[in-house]
């Protein structure tokens, strides 16, 4: 509730392009610490179709 459909929206594809280029894992690394001050989730969908 803080940001904007148009942000959010603008957020999700600066994301999706550094995953498809792989500029994810530079900034990953960037920010890798053991204090937690971030936190990277890495998830997969998985597709359950109701047969």
């Amino acid at each position: 509730m803080l940001a904007s459909p148009e942000e959010i929206t603008a957020g999700c594809q600066k994301l999706a392009a550094d995953i498809n280029t792989g500029r994810i894992t530079d900034i990953v690394n960037k920010y890798e610490n053991n204090h937690a001050d971030y936190l990277f989730v890495i998830a997969e969908k998985i597709n359950h179709e109701l047969a």
